[in-house]
């Protein structure tokens, strides 16, 4: 499920192709989609709650979320906070309509 043999970056809004289609920028989701034997699979990621994220993401399949990329956290003393991360495994084509079905769930 790389680019480098074969698979594409999917991002909302219809970007689809190497890893800077979603690099750094605002994104619902980011997914690594492939295709074999005619029949296309991929793996999309998101993070529950706000949207939209900034992803870390590169053509050999590392893709992250870092929330403290967009804006820097602090806490005091105690205090904690949580990453969440979901994680939809899928066949056919991945589309703005279908992502969206799956982060409202």
């Amino acid at each position: 499920l790389v680019p480098m043999v074969g698979a594409e970056v999917i991002a909302d809004g219809g970007r689809r192709g190497k890893a800077a289609v979603a690099l750094q920028q605002p994104c619902d989701y980011v997914a690594y989609e492939s295709c074999a034997n005619g029949q296309s699979f991929g793996l999309m990621l998101a993070v529950p709650g706000e949207r939209p994220h900034e992803w870390f993401i590169r053509d050999y399949g590392l893709a992250t979320y870092n929330p403290m990329m967009e804006k820097p956290r602090q806490l005091a003393q105690g205090e904690s906070f949580q990453v969440s991360l979901q994680v939809s495994a899928y066949d056919e084509p991945l589309t703005d309509e279908r992502a969206r079905r799956w982060l409202a769930s």
